[in-house]
């Protein structure tokens, strides 16, 4: 029965496995190797001393040990455990300068590494990968680099499938039960049993966005999940206390909050009025069903913005000082982003209290002066107490509804503030309007005296105290029309040019004025110009040209001024009809040109202008002239003035062309492909002469950008833009496609409408050096490959012909025989490659074609498919060009 019973054990595995201890012995003697299970990202077991040895306890039979050590190969690779005893393995140094070694032991070692059946060994096989892809980078051989990319994708496939079960596990397991979460995440992250109901609520659907949890891949699992889980357990305890607390009494939920206040910030139950900022907590918590300690902060947050703007609105409809405190109280409690915002509403808000609050003229205008008012006048003082005074009460009354639902309130802040904001903007325009209403009143009255008071025979002290009266009663604003303007006396104006001892002048000017409905600031201005109309005398003109065109493209305006003695404006032309004038042009060679000019309407603010219209204009070319002109007003006043010198000018009508290269002796302007093309372009006018020719000339006067297109034969059109100086702009333009036919240098304007004066010049451009080889199959030959020499554009070169050696490669290794010896071997007529792939094609014109399906070479493969590497080796010439082609061997 005994051994019955030992059978049953032993077949039930209930005795376990057996073990061993083994020794691994490094040769040559060699620190610091680690000795991992199963694979090289498997479980370190130990790590040798330096002596080379290293003792493994109670090792399972059939482990597999596998040394590893950077730098460091092994043979051999790994060994299975079978017995106690010591097991060897040889260590042999990589040649660190070696990186195709180097690179195929890390593509090894990545390819025997088992998948991770912890989340923790996913760092080693990882770097692993890391290694082995750096390595593979530095490669030079591309076909190399591609073999072992694909090798690493491959087993990288394989373990990122595994991971991939881990989370179909985990995402499977939402949808099911509990139990099924916890072994989906214990089998492979170091998952707790005691945090399971944690877990169970973090991976809900509707919890797993408001919880920031991802369940995309093995990281965001261990992240938001595995590594979250303790902390939150913790924060979902209090917050589904307040949760519970939010849907009982407001006490309950008061003394709740009071528990927890440690975990949160900005709790307000200091300064709460009838239980506003308790009932809004309790609002929101319910309102925004919180998780974490983080959505209870929010919950308070906004309920602390609901009372900053139900408290500021308060204040602002009230205007009592007490509400204002309670304001600036609760606002302490918002975050730091909303504290400013309502800080400046309710510093704003202070400063207006305190214009109300004022009882003196001084502390008034103290206030004023805080609110940044305009236009104060200390004087004034007690005419602003009435007038603020007057303002109805309050001034500001808010009449919106702040939303209730938090949401609601979010959506609406900026709205809010700006509402707030614009409220009290209109209080302190109604300040302003107060206290510009009494500016103006009180300047109105001084211009009533003035109007009234001054004549001929008043004294010399009323009228300067008059004057000097209005002078202190500005500057001011005022409205006119839709406009607040700003009106200013100014004696001290230097355009005004105020004189007291010309009072006697003044009074003479001033003795018609009269106030009756003038705007303020016109009746100002009217004194203003009173007082200037002493200087208003008669002094000078000039003439200035407005636009100067040459007969076939307009005319010319000449602009008159007439200034008074202290060179503004004189106004005493103003109003006057003008006669047609004459102008004379005086030209380069000595002589005159007469012509007659228009006048364009009266003379305006001392100005008058003249027209010679083009078919009177005399001046037919770009030329620099003077004129003089004679007019006369209509009641015959003479105007006589002469301009100095101007340019008469043209607009480009026509361009040329042309290309800046020599042509050769066959009267060909040549390039080749990839050469730039230098291009000059001249600018031109066309007019008629006196005689009624028609010609052309240089507008060198012309300078700025214009827009162009640019072809030159079949490349593609390029579009530059062109700076001109002098009348000329230059280019230089890459060609590109070759052509056996003279190719056009084509140039149009984008943004000018001009014309060519001549036809485009022709430029032949031929191939450049051969680039490569195009292979494609021939659409007349079956079974034969059409092979094109062609220069690094596509041109076909053309200047390669006659008999040349084509080599047919499988694959881009360069095999032994020597090029000199197949280059001086005895050259056969145009032949299919043969067995090594050797062909030999005559070339005409570029292009020549060769049979492969059933040559001797097509015939040497095996079937499967080919990237034929093509190479045309001309050692006369030296020319080395390649072609390759996909090929499937039937």
């Amino acid at each position: 029965m005994a051994a019955l019973m030992l059978v049953v054990f032993l077949l039930s595995g209930c005795l376990g496995q057996k073990t061993f201890t083994v020794t691994v012995e490094i040769t040559p003697a060699l620190a610091g190797v680690n000795i991992h299970e199963n694979s090289e990202t498997g479980t370190l077991k130990a790590i040798t001393d330096e002596a080379g040895m290293a003792e493994i306890k109670n090792v399972k039979a059939g482990t597999i040990l596998v040394p590893v050590k950077e730098g460091y190969s092994f043979k051999p690779k790994n060994a299975k455990v079978t017995k106690a005893g010591t097991i060897e393995f040889a260590a042999q140094e990589t040649d660190p300068g070696d990186p195709v070694q180097k690179a195929h032991e890390l593509v090894e070692r990545v390819e025997e590494a088992q998948p991770p059946e912890r989340y923790g060994d996913l760092v080693v096989i990882r770097e692993l990968i890391t290694d082995a892809r750096e390595a593979v980078q530095k490669l030079d051989d591309p076909m190399l680099r591609y073999e072992l990319r694909a090798r690493i994708d491959k087993k990288e496939a394989a373990i990122e499938e595994t991971l991939s079960s881990y989370v179909s596990a985990v995402q499977e397991a939402v949808e099911q039960d509990k139990g099924q979460l916890l072994a989906s995440l214990k089998a492979f992250w170091a998952a707790e049993d005691g945090l399971l109901e944690t877990y169970w609520r973090m991976v809900q659907p509707e919890n797993q966005e408001r919880l920031e949890v991802d369940l995309i891949d093995v990281d965001a699992i261990q992240q938001t999940v595995i590594e979250r889980a303790p902390q939150l357990e913790r924060e979902l305890e209090i917050s589904d206390a307040l949760f519970m607390a939010a849907g009982a009494g407001l006490d309950y939920f008061r003394d709740e909050l009071i528990k927890y206040r440690s975990h949160f910030q900005r709790v307000n139950l200091e300064h709460d009025r009838k239980d506003l900022v308790i009932d809004r907590y309790q609002l929101y918590v319910r309102e925004m069903p919180p998780l974490t300690i983080e959505q209870v902060q929010l919950s308070i947050d906004v309920a602390n913005i609901f009372c900053a703007f139900a408290a500021t609105a308060e204040a602002a409809s009230t205007m009592d000082r007490e509400d204002w405190q309670w304001a600036v109280e609760v606002a302490e409690y918002l975050i730091e982003e909303m504290k400013e915002p309502f800080q400046t509403i309710l510093n704003i808000m202070d400063l207006l209290l305190k214009v109300f609050e004022a009882k003196t003229p001084d502390e008034l205008l103290v206030a004023l002066q805080a609110i940044e008012t305009e236009y104060l006048h200390g004087e004034l003082g007690e005419d602003y107490c009435e007038a603020i005074g007057k303002l109805d009460a309050p001034p500001f009354q808010t009449d919106y509804e702040i939303p209730q639902e938090a949401n609601d309130l979010i959506e609406t802040l900026n709205d809010l503030i700006d509402i707030i904001a614009e409220t009290l903007d209109k209080t302190r325009a109604a300040i302003q309007g107060a206290v510009d209403k009494v500016n103006e009143e009180n300047v109105r009255a001084v211009l009533s005296r003035i109007g009234e008071e001054i004549d001929e025979k008043s004294h010399d002290d009323l009228v300067l105290g008059l004057l000097q009266m209005l002078d202190r009663a500005t500057p001011i604003a005022v409205q006119k029309g839709e406009d607040r303007v700003e009106v200013d006396f100014d004696l001290e104006d230097q355009e005004l040019e105020f004189d007291p001892a010309l009072v006697n002048l003044y009074k003479r000017e001033l003795a018609g004025f009269t106030l009756g409905d003038q705007f303020t600031s016109e009746a100002v201005a009217d004194v203003r110009h009173r007082l200037k109309g002493v200087y208003n005398q008669f002094e000078s003109l000039t003439v200035e040209v407005k636009e100067a065109m040459v007969r076939s493209q307009g005319g010319i305006e000449l602009v008159v001024k007439a200034f008074d003695k202290k060179g503004r404006p004189f106004l005493g032309f103003d109003g006057k009809e003008l006669d047609d004038a004459q102008v004379f042009f005086h030209l380069p060679e000595g002589d005159w040109a007469e012509a007659e000019a228009t006048p364009v309407g009266q003379v305006k603010n001392g100005t008058a202008e003249f027209v010679v219209k083009a078919d009177h204009n005399p001046i037919y070319t770009i030329t620099e002239v003077s004129a003089a002109l004679i007019a006369f007003t209509a009641d015959g006043v003479r105007l006589d003035v002469r301009s100095g010198p101007f340019t008469v000018d043209a607009e480009p009508t026509h361009y040329s062309v042309d290309v800046c290269q020599k042509p050769d002796d066959d009267g060909k302007i040549g390039f080749k492909a990839g050469e730039r093309v230098p291009i000059l372009i001249e600018l031109f006018y066309e007019y008629t002469d006196s005689e009624g020719n028609r010609e052309y000339d240089w507008a060198g006067n012309f300078s700025g950008r214009l827009s162009a297109t640019l072809k030159i034969g079949k490349d593609d059109v390029f579009n530059p833009d062109l700076e001109f100086a002098l009348g000329m702009s230059g280019l230089d333009q890459e060609v590109i496609i070759a052509s056996e036919e003279a190719q056009e240098v084509e140039l149009y304007f984008l943004d000018k409408d001009l014309e060519l004066c001549d036809s485009f010049p022709e430029i032949h451009v031929v191939p450049d050096d051969a680039d490569h080889l195009a292979v494609k199959w021939a659409k007349d030959q079956p079974g034969y490959v059409q092979l094109t020499v062609e220069d690094r554009f596509g041109n076909t070169v053309t200047s390669m012909n006659g008999l040349k050696r084509i080599s047919f490669l499988p694959d881009l290794a360069v095999r032994g025989e020597d090029q000199l010896m197949a280059a001086l071997a005895i050259r056969p007529d145009t032949s299919p490659p043969d067995r090594k792939g050797d062909a030999w094609v005559t070339f005409t014109a570029g292009k020549g074609t060769v049979q492969l399906v059933d040559s001797p070479f097509d015939k040497a493969l095996e079937p499967r498919k080919y990237e034929l590497y093509i190479l045309l080796e001309d050692w006369e010439n030296d020319v080395y060009v390649s072609g390759v082609l996909d090929y499937e061997k039937k």
